[in-house]
């Protein structure tokens, strides 16, 4: 059966917070130039163009793939194999597949619709994980796609982190770990990857705040803030271990 509801609300209330400031700045300068008529014409038009910005930049990150080339089909085989099979039995449009050279062991995705969507997967994840323990992780990161993740996920990125904790919640990572096992049904695979990410890392340079969402487990470096709104690899690890 599958996993409930996703536990994310919805991006419209992150494009409404963008919208707040350009709105109120709009009516002022609308009401100085031109009185009532003025007010309404500058508030709909900047409150308007802020929300509108953000979607745009949100369709950047997808194509542009986090800065990551794109995977060689030939060179990484397995990688094409895995994912076209599970979205197949999640029905989910395949994603742009890319590759990020980078030692810590961590696969993102971004897009603002199923069907336009980018993953990313660190090189070392690749070299490191076994075939089952790759498919596990590769499961959760096209289950966060299919289940509105992804898209609640890169609009705050693209809104630069502006309503993170409104949006996504702390159950969001049990969530979409559940909905990857119903696909592979072997909780094992996975929990035998989140204890080598655990032991070698996640990190990936270069990713700030605000695109930290995006990633399947935290990217920052050891030490950083604890992220409300996300569940440690531990805990997700223990949750695994007692299926």
């Amino acid at each position: 059966m599958e996993a409930g509801p996703t536990p994310v609300r919805g991006p419209a209330s992150v494009l409404a917070a963008v919208a707040v400031v350009p709105a109120v700045v709009g009516a002022a300068l609308g009401w100085l130039a031109g009185g009532i008529i003025g007010l309404v014409v500058g508030f709909i038009l900047l409150g308007a163009v802020a929300p509108l910005g953000v979607w745009r930049r949100a369709g950047q990150l997808t194509a542009g793939g986090l800065g990551a080339p794109p995977a060689d089909r030939q060179a990484q085989a397995r990688l094409f194999n895995l994912v076209e099979g599970l979205c197949v039995s999640s029905g989910v449009t395949p994603p742009d597949v890319r590759v990020l050279p980078a030692a810590g062991l961590n696969v993102a995705t971004v897009g603002r619709d199923e069907g336009r969507s980018t993953l990313v997967v660190t090189s070392a994840l690749l070299d490191r994980l076994s075939r089952i323990e790759l498919e596990g992780i590769l499961a959760v990161a096209i289950a966060g796609i299919r289940r509105g993740d992804t898209r609640a996920a890169t609009v705050v990125a693209a809104a630069w982190g502006l309503g993170v904790d409104r949006v996504l919640t702390p159950t969001r990572d049990a969530a979409i770990d559940d909905a990857g096992v119903t696909v592979t049904r072997y909780p094992p695979g996975l929990a035998a990857a989140y204890t080598t990410l655990i032991a070698e890392g996640t990190t990936v340079p270069g990713v700030t705040r605000s695109l930290a969402p995006l990633w399947l487990a935290d990217p920052r470096p050891p030490g950083s803030p604890p992220a409300a709104y996300r569940t440690p690899l531990d805990q997700r690890l223990a949750a695994l271990e007692e299926r």
